[in-house]
């Protein structure tokens, strides 16, 4: 059984953004079984979900109005706060350590500039 992780979706449209990016990318992502999304850039989401990354952005590029972008799907199964560092909201960081259904989930301490906004 394919294991839960968090993945990061980056999608950039060849020709301009259109209209209904956001709202077709967001209805796929949130088919997708025990899934979760969050989006922190207009282009740029973490997913946690058991989805091949193969399968993730050939389904996403099938979408009619997606298909002409490009994706990159990376993927991190293990967060640990020694590893990660950023500026993101706090509503990033609540998502990101929020009880799942499947680990993994932050480990370690951040130092208090990583919580910041």
């Amino acid at each position: 059984m394919p294991r839960h992780r968090f993945v990061h979706l980056g999608i950039n449209p060849v020709n301009g953004l259109p209209t209904p990016l956001h709202p077709a990318i967001e209805t796929h992502l949130g088919t997708l079984p025990n899934g979760d999304w969050y989006r922190y850039a207009s282009q740029n989401y973490v997913v946690w979900t058991d989805r091949d990354l193969t399968e993730l952005v050939t389904e996403l590029h099938s979408v009619p109005t997606l298909g002409n972008c490009y994706f990159l799907a990376t993927e991190f199964s293990q967060i640990d706060a020694t590893k990660i560092q950023g500026w993101m909201p706090m509503e990033f960081w609540g998502w990101l350590n929020k009880p799942r259904s499947a680990t993994p989930l932050l480990t370690g301490v951040p130092s208090a500039p990583f919580f910041r906004r």
